[in-house]
């Protein structure tokens, strides 16, 4: 899968803009899949040092701070959503020095961003040797729902990371020792049409390679019927927790500039 192919992130990013400031509650899959990620993490030694809350969205290091009993702060690029003090910045281009931070919680960040691997390797950069990355993202058994309720044969929903293809972008950013399992939950909606609604207000609904036209009335009224045969739509969400270590960089195995040795009274040619 190519890593730039997950999600458009331009109508994502639009459609996130839209909302409202809001806070989050904790019957959304968010705050589920946080205290699910904490009580994976219990236990775990937690280097000194600030944490980064890379995606934090309306409530900045709330969940982060109460966990790894540290300072945090919160980024994220949708600045609409952001309290005062969190910063509004790309995961991909984090505006910080090198080695700025002893851990780093990522909480349903990943799946809004293009290119994984290059976030993967900023939080890499930001984070101090012997520093702990902890995530949580979507797998690619979420939505399923919403795939099979489109009655063609367009894209409909952000694609998504496995646990392989994760593990393998850790490990190549430099992270070590990433220990990686996946989970599987539903969340029910009182319809179809809510369930649809809120997916498009999180940009989960931003395909790559999305039709630009609007989906027509229609199909989505189809598709809002197809998801709550019974009255009631749910909605599976398989999500990935991480947690990896950044080792120290190691030194060149080679010089970069060769230097000339010479033996005294050897003419080697």
């Amino acid at each position: 899968m190519e890593a730039d192919c997950l999600v458009d992130s331009r109508v994502a990013r639009a459609r996130l803009a839209a909302l409202n400031r809001r806070e989050r509650t904790a019957d959304e899959p968010a705050g589920e899949c946080a205290r699910r990620l904490a009580e994976r993490i219990e236990g775990l030694r937690v280097p000194p040092g600030l944490v980064l809350d890379a995606g934090c969205g309306a409530q900045p290091g709330q969940m982060a701070g109460a966990v790894l009993k540290r300072e945090v702060i919160g980024i994220d690029w949708c600045a609409q959503l952001l309290p005062g003090g969190a910063v509004a910045a790309d995961i991909a281009a984090l505006p910080f020095a090198d080695a700025s931070f002893g851990s780093v919680w990522c909480n349903l960040c990943l799946p809004w961003v293009a290119n994984p691997p290059q976030a993967l390797a900023e939080l890499r950069r930001v984070l101090a040797a012997g520093g702990l990355c902890l995530i949580a993202t979507l797998g690619p058994d979420s939505l399923q729902e919403v795939r099979r309720a489109f009655s063609d044969e367009r894209p409909h929903t952000m694609g998504f990371l496995d646990l392989h293809d994760l593990g393998d972008m850790l490990m190549a950013c430099g992270f070590a020792e990433p220990v990686i399992e996946a989970e599987t939950f539903t969340f029910e909606y009182p319809d179809g049409r809510r369930l649809l609604a809120e997916l498009s207000g999180w940009g989960a609904l931003a395909a790559p390679g999305m039709h630009k036209a609007l989906t027509g009335r229609a199909t989505l009224a189809a598709a809002a019927a197809a998801l709550a045969p019974a009255g009631v739509a749910s909605l599976t969400f398989e999500v990935i927790f991480a947690h990896a270590w950044a080792v120290p960089k190691r030194p060149a195995k080679f010089p970069d500039v060769w230097q000339p040795i010479a033996f005294p009274g050897a003419d080697v040619r």
